[in-house]
């Protein structure tokens, strides 16, 4: 979303400028019918993701929780808030791939 000029904006963020056009959109959408809750497959992975790289989070990284659907976690660990391999307990608990599925995933192959 921008001018259609192709000019910058000036301050409008998504929140200020496409965000509130988008919840006037879906708030008319759900105007004669009750709004359903978003299903969530069970199937999803919770991962720890580091906040400041994006990738999968270490011990020390400041961490936030996403959720992955099967065979789309991301394999590297952040190294800029220290590093995964060789230390003890430095990843989030259930967050490790086994190294069977780490070796499919380095492949491309789908979990």
């Amino acid at each position: 979303m921008g001018n259609l000029d192709r000019k910058p904006t000036c301050g409008i963020t998504g929140t200020t400028g496409p965000g509130l056009i988008l919840r006037a959109v879906f708030s008319e959408l759900n105007r004669f019918q009750e709004a359903c809750p978003l299903y969530l497959s069970p199937r999803l992975a919770v991962v720890k993701i580091c906040r400041e790289t994006g990738l999968r989070a270490t011990e020390h990284c400041p961490t936030m929780e996403e959720k992955f659907a099967p065979g789309s976690i991301p394999g590297p660990f952040c190294t800029v808030h220290g590093s995964h391999e060789g230390t003890a307990g430095s990843t989030a608990p259930g967050t490790c791939l086994r190294q069977e599925d780490k070796r499919q995933f380095d492949r491309g192959k789908r979990l």
